[in-house]
C-alpha cells in the first residue's frame, strides 16, 4: 500500500514540476540590465530597437524587486536608444512614448496606480527630460498624455486629476501643454 501511495505522490509530484513554470522572474542590479537590453536590441534599427527595449522594459519591472531601479534603468535605455544607429532624432518622441507606456505597463503591475508614485515619477522624468529639444513638439506631448491619461483612467483616477498632473510635468519639462479634452 505504501508503494501505490509513493508512485501516486511521485506521479503528482512530476506533472506539478512540468506544468510550473521553471524559472522565477530575474532580478537585475543596473549594469546586469544594460548588458541584457544591449542583448535585446542587438542590430535592431528604428522601431524595432524601441518596440524591443520597451518590451524588455516592462517585463522587467514586473518583479517587485525591480521596480526601485527603474529610473536607472530608464537612463540605460534612453542612453542606449539615442545612439545615432540605432533610434534617429526624428523618432526619438515616439519612442519616449512607447518606453512611458512599458512603465506604466510593467511598474504598476502588482501595486496600486498612484500618479505621486516618487519612483514612477522619477523614471517619467527620465525619459521626458532626454527628450531632444526637437522633439518636444504638442504631437509628442499630446502622445505622452494620452499613453497616461488612457493608463489612468482604466486604473480609477479622474481625468481632470491626470490633466492637472500633466500640466505640471509638461511646464518642468517645456512640454506643449495638451488641450482640454
Amino acid at each position: 500500500m505504501n508503494s501505490k501511495l509513493l508512485t501516486t505522490f511521485s506521479a503528482v509530484a512530476i506533472a506539478l514540476i512540468a506544468v510550473a513554470p521553471l524559472s522565477k522572474a530575474v532580478v537585475y542590479s543596473p549594469s546586469q540590465f544594460n548588458t541584457e537590453l544591449k542583448a535585446k536590441i542587438g542590430s535592431k534599427k528604428g522601431p524595432s530597437a524601441y518596440n524591443a527595449a520597451a518590451n524588455f522594459y516592462a517585463k522587467a519591472l514586473k518583479d517587485k524587486k525591480n521596480k526601485k531601479n527603474a529610473a536607472k534603468y530608464a537612463n540605460s535605455i534612453v542612453k542606449i536608444l539615442k545612439k545615432k544607429s540605432v533610434v534617429k532624432i526624428a523618432l526619438q518622441g515616439k519612442s519616449m512614448n512607447t518606453q512611458i507606456k512599458a512603465l506604466l505597463k510593467g511598474y504598476f503591475k502588482g501595486l496600486k496606480f498612484n500618479l505621486d508614485d516618487k519612483i514612477y515619477n522619477k523614471a517619467l522624468d527620465t525619459f521626458i527630460k532626454k527628450l531632444p529639444t526637437s522633439q518636444k513638439t504638442a504631437v509628442n506631448s499630446q502622445a505622452i498624455y494620452n499613453s497616461i491619461k488612457t493608463y489612468a483612467t482604466k486604473k480609477g483616477t479622474p481625468q481632470d486629476t491626470v490633466y492637472q498632473y500633466y500640466l505640471g510635468v509638461a511646464s518642468q519639462f517645456l512640454l506643449p501643454e495638451p488641450p482640454v479634452s
